[in-house]
């Protein structure tokens, strides 16, 4: 979700942002965006990433930008927990099934109260939960 409005998130003066996931061993060289020009004020459709061992990095950058420097705001996306025997699972990049959203946010207004807030930042949300899939959870047999 691009929640920046024009001119607001870096240089970009349209506001509309190309988003990377990937994890270290990837690299943000990745041929591709992810979630390609994502507008101010909306979000992307979901896309199905496939389930990894170590943390996605998601990169917000101004559209066709390149992938060298810093990027307008950047973020490791929760790994959450497998479900175990007496544990549900949490929500992540590590657990299939689950359902995350990151949201990129603008610097803070001067003078506002959140004036500490100097650049742009992201928060990511769960949205869905995976599956529960423990076969013991299950009402006994008579």
């Amino acid at each position: 979700m691009n929640a920046c409005l024009p001119g607001v998130c870096g240089a970009a003066a349209n506001g509309v942002l190309d988003v990377r996931a990937f994890t270290a061993a990837q690299g943000i060289g990745a041929p591709a965006a992810t979630f390609a020009s994502v507008a101010p004020m909306t979000a992307s459709a979901y896309q199905n990433i496939a389930t990894a061992a170590a943390a996605y990095t998601v990169d917000f950058r101004p559209t066709g930008g390149a992938t060298s420097g810093t990027a307008l705001a950047s973020g490791a996306a929760p790994l959450g927990v497998v479900e175990t025997i007496d544990v549900q699972a949490l929500p992540g990049t590590a657990v299939a099934g689950s359902g995350i959203t990151a949201l990129i946010f603008p610097r803070a207004v001067a003078n506002s109260q959140g004036g500490s807030a100097t650049t742009p930042a992201v928060i990511f949300m769960w949205d869905r939960r995976p599956p529960r899939t423990c076969t013991l959870c299950s009402a006994p047999a008579r």
